[in-house]
């Protein structure tokens, strides 16, 4: 099934590629259309075989270009999830919650910055995007909405009590899953700090 998925859309990729050929050759250098439809036929033959015998496409491996495609996708989802935050945060009135609703926004902001300038750190923060940060987002947008419509029973004092208590939990676990993706850095910065004190202790 994969390998059906995967020729499939090789297909279409050369498919577009010729196509675009064709229509600049028709309409733009207004070549005889018997021509133009050999010559598109030709480089969509032409392009398929070359793709599917060294599965690249202009230099790149499709294998990458997909992999790119998915890591700027689970970006793309942790950016949505992050403004969710900020916005609902501004929103909430009571100013312990509003705190730590900003806390939780803010290390968001920072993780996500750190993910972009390390793409490759992105499958290690699964747990984060698709569990933590969306939880975090679902939860602020509901509390808000039940904030604005002004009631003021016991169960709405129960949920903000309950809320305080999840933003903290989730500020925690923000803090932990940010101090994980930064562990090799870390690491590595320990190492290099390590080895100039050694290095230093023996020109001594």
């Amino acid at each position: 099934m994969k390998r059906e998925k995967k020729e499939t859309l090789l297909n279409i990729i050369t498919a577009l590629i010729a196509g675009g050929i064709f229509l600049v050759l028709l309409f733009v250098l207004k070549w005889n259309i018997v021509v133009t439809i050999l010559m598109s036929i030709g480089i969509y033959v032409g392009i398929g075989m070359l793709v599917k015998k060294e599965n690249r496409l202009f230099g790149m491996r499709i294998s990458d270009i997909k992999e790119e495609m998915e890591l700027e996708r689970r970006l793309d989802e942790a950016r949505k999830d992050c403004m969710v935050l900020k916005e609902s945060a501004a929103r909430i009135e009571d100013v312990s919650l509003r705190k730590e609703a900003v806390k939780l926004n803010q290390t968001a902001e920072r993780i996500i910055t750190y993910l972009e300038n390390h793409p490759e750190r992105v499958c290690l923060s699964g747990r984060f995007i698709d569990y933590y940060q969306d939880t975090a987002s679902s939860l602020l947008k509901r509390y808000v909405e039940i904030q604005d419509t002004g009631l003021e029973t016991e169960e709405v004092r129960e949920l903000k009590r309950n809320t305080m208590d999840a933003l903290k939990s989730l500020n925690i676990a923000f803090d932990s899953q940010f101090e994980k993706l930064m562990s090799n850095e870390m690491y590595d910065m320990d190492a290099e700090m390590r080895l100039l004190e050694h290095t230093t202790k023996m020109e001594n």
